[in-house]
């Protein structure tokens, strides 16, 4: 299972993900950390949700179509169409698989991934994702989450105004989301949490002392709300007495 949030800034975009993997060996299922959230040319970043073996397909399609289109833009409607037919194509095939192991007649029972490509071009902080519905393209909302407890992050992430905050308070705010969302999804997610900034100034991944630091500022602010709170309803209550 997978939890990807993306947050359009001011000055960029955050782009961060809890990194379990699970996999079952015989009758036992055994957690690893892995990297979720992928690099790619021009400072662009890119992660997906779904069955691992899928996923991989995706890459490899999304890798060769990078190559032939070395500068293209999430703007570019006509070269996304590409991309799209592409993880398009993938779906289909992997449906196929499966219809015939399972018969034609079978219900698909597959977590077909959803994919998200984030990037900040010509001062504009994009979002760009694609799901097996068919769905797919720049995100209008400041956010987007994919993958188990998505639900939950956005249902956080609409409470702030994330295009008035750059990008380092948006990391806040990325690191926060999914340390709750990990506590309410229970098995399948799990820290550690990888938080990327991509902007003017390139793509990066927080290091471990930048980690510390967000970690501390997020544990001070989830004290403040609950102060801030408290202060809140006694006001409320005295003003009713």
């Amino acid at each position: 299972m997978t939890l990807v949030v993306a947050l359009k800034c001011k000055d960029g975009v955050v782009f961060a993900s809890e990194s379990q993997a699970t996999a079952q060996v015989g009758q036992n299922f055994v957690r690893y950390e892995t990297i979720k959230i992928k690099e790619l040319k021009n400072n662009k970043l890119w992660a997906a949700s779904g069955d691992v073996n899928i996923a991989e397909k995706i890459e490899r399609s999304l890798v060769a179509f990078q190559e032939d289109n070395p500068n293209f833009t999430l703007s570019d409607a006509e070269l996304m169409q590409d991309f799209a037919d592409g993880y398009s194509g993938v779906i289909s095939d992997a449906i196929v698989r499966y219809r015939g192991i399972w018969g034609a007649a079978a219900p698909v029972q597959l977590d077909l991934p959803e994919v998200v490509i984030v990037a900040y071009e010509n001062e504009q902080p994009k979002i760009w994702h694609i799901n097996a519905s068919g769905s797919y393209g720049c995100e209008q909302n400041d956010y987007h989450a994919i993958g188990n407890g998505s639900i939950y992050a956005i249902v956080m992430l609409r409470r702030f105004d994330l295009l008035d905050i750059d990008v380092e308070t948006g990391s806040v705010i990325a690191l926060k989301v999914l340390s709750e969302a990990i506590e309410v999804s229970g098995f399948g997610i799990g820290e550690p949490i990888h938080v990327w900034t991509t902007d003017n100034a390139g793509s990066h991944r927080k290091d471990q002392d930048e980690m510390t630091n967000l970690k501390a500022t997020n544990k001070w602010v989830t004290e403040a709300e609950k102060e801030h709170f408290k202060i809140q309803v006694t006001k409320f209550r005295n003003l009713e007495s």
